[in-house]
C-alpha cells in the first residue's frame, strides 16, 4: 500500500510562534519525522515558511491540526512524495 513520506508545505505562521516550537510539534506527531523549515517571507507580524517532513507514513490531516493548534495555516501543499514498504 503506498504511503506518504514526504510533503512540503508553504505556511503562514505569526512571528510570536518560533520555527523551532513549530517544527517540534509536527515532528512529535511521528518518531520517523525529520522537519525542515525555511524562511521564504518576513514581514512585522508574519513569517511564510516552506516546511518540509519526511517520514514513513504521513498524515496530513494530523499534522494540519497540529500547525493550526500552534496559531499557524497551510496555504498550499507545493509537493510530495508517495512510495510504498519494501518487502
Amino acid at each position: 500500500m503506498a504511503k506518504l513520506k514526504f510533503v512540503k508545505l508553504d505556511v503562514l505562521k505569526p512571528n510570536n510562534l518560533t520555527k523551532i516550537d513549530l517544527a517540534k510539534a509536527v515532528a512529535e506527531v511521528d518518531d520517523s519525522f525529520s522537519v525542515k523549515i525555511e524562511v521564504v517571507e518576513k514581514d512585522r507580524e508574519t513569517e511564510t515558511i516552506r516546511m518540509m517532513i519526511d517520514g514513513n507514513e504521513i498524515d496530513i490531516d494530523e499534522i494540519s491540526k497540529v500547525i493550526e493548534k500552534a496559531g499557524a495555516t497551510i496555504h498550499s501543499i507545493d509537493a510530495i512524495t508517495v512510495g510504498s514498504e519494501k518487502k
